[in-house]
């Protein structure tokens, strides 16, 4: 995957390269402090340091890096002032452009390890800087996804207790009519997909309130993949445009903030790096929720748009969607999943349980916590209330 192939790592590449001596220092100073703390730049020495990692600018004015540029270094000043650098990684202005200045590059190094006795020496021209930035930028985006996630169930739990809602794993019905866990059976599909090459969607289709959401929010973490909450109410009109759109939109959702990719240099990095990511590995999942609550979703070309675009990312998903939005347009939703590299995908239906199932349940629960003294008796009530088809008076309908 070479981020220095895309359209922000040639504008990078470029800049670096056509820049002037003092640019260059400058330019490399504004890119690593987004991912360094404490970072200060030292003009004449060409050096730029967090106190353990040392960074040297090989710079020049000229068109190309020449050999004296590699003889008549600062090495000497710098370790003199610098004597508790754990790393130095050397940053060439320039591409190597032959087998001289290579060679050069090589003594560098050498002399690094031998004269300085410094055992932790890299060195990147322009595109394996680049490179090099792109991967802190995976680091970063990588801990923002958990962050997001986490953040997110803490608030979504603490508006439940709020609300008095009590979440419960509960089984469900699928088209094989067979009683399983929801998120078992999703963690499931996807652990079962994530060496494969096929793409799978899985659609949550239920009424209002029936848990959609909350079997997002309460899917079981596996170190195998990161998943990403995404309510898709708050896309903008444009966010299934492309894929650049789509990695933008997602990404204004993990950060909270709006991104300018035109104008700040790292929101560019973080969007083109995060939707290498979607493009290529598939250790995200995406959990689109609310499908029908997105305006695009009302027409058949709108969800056209929005599979098209999907569908350019490998990584699997799962869309919730309200069971009569899902009725109303049956045959419009399955002509609109005709697209070019369709996954596979699957139905989970969340329905409402008659109360014979109801006292199935209750009686497995029983079993589980008859030394609960207070949490049986709770059960044994409701399960009173049940058979007396008294439970819609006291809980209302649910």
């Amino acid at each position: 995957m070479k981020r220095a192939s895309t359209k922000t790592g040639k504008h990078l590449i470029g800049n670096l390269i056509r820049c002037s001596k003092y640019q260059y220092i400058e330019m490399c100073f504004d890119l690593l402090k987004i991912f360094y703390d404490d970072l200060t730049i030292n003009y004449e020495l060409s050096v730029i340091t967090d106190g353990s990692n040392l960074f040297y600018c090989l710079a020049t004015d000229n068109y190309v890096l020449e050999v004296n540029d590699f003889t008549n270094n600062k090495l000497d000043d710098i370790f003199t002032i610098y004597q508790n650098i754990g790393h130095i990684t050397i940053l060439y202005h320039k591409n190597l452009i032959d087998e001289k200045i290579r060679m050069a590059s090589q003594s560098l190094i050498i002399d690094i390890y031998e004269k300085y006795a410094l055992g932790s020496v890299s060195a990147y021209t322009p595109t394996a800087f680049i490179e090099y930035i792109f991967e802190q930028a995976r680091k970063v985006l990588y801990e923002s996804i958990e962050r997001a996630n986490d953040d997110f169930k803490v608030a979504y739990q603490k508006r439940l207790s709020q609300e008095k809602i009590y979440v419960e794993d509960v089984p469900f019905k699928v088209e094989s009519e067979i009683k399983i866990n929801p998120k078992k059976y999703v963690s499931t599909q996807f652990i079962n997909k994530q060496n494969s090459s096929a793409k799978s969607w899985t659609f949550v289709i239920s009424e209002f309130g029936f848990g959609k959401t909350s079997l997002l929010v309460n899917l079981p973490s596996k170190d195998l993949y990161k998943y990403i909450y995404i309510p898709i109410s708050q896309f903008n009109s444009d966010s299934f445009a492309n894929e650049t759109e789509l990695a933008k939109s997602i990404l204004e959702i993990i950060f909270g903030k709006k991104l300018d990719t035109k104008n700040i240099i790292i929101d560019a990095i973080l969007v083109t790096e995060f939707r290498q990511l979607l493009r290529f590995q598939k250790d995200i999942i995406l959990l689109y929720d609310g499908l029908d609550e997105y305006r695009l979703s009302y027409s058949e070309q709108g969800l056209k748009q929005i599979f098209s675009c999907t569908t350019s990312f490998v990584c699997n998903s799962i869309f919730t969607l309200r069971k009569e939005f899902y009725n109303e347009r049956n045959t419009t939703f399955n002509i609109a999943l005709e697209v070019n590299q369709r996954p596979t995908y699957s139905y989970i239906e969340l329905r409402e349980w008659n109360d014979k199932e109801i006292l199935e349940y209750i009686s497995e629960l029983k079993s589980k916590v008859k030394n609960e003294k207070n949490s049986y008796g709770y059960l044994v009530d409701f399960e009173k209330l049940i058979k007396q088809k008294k439970y819609n008076d006291v809980y209302g309908d649910i």
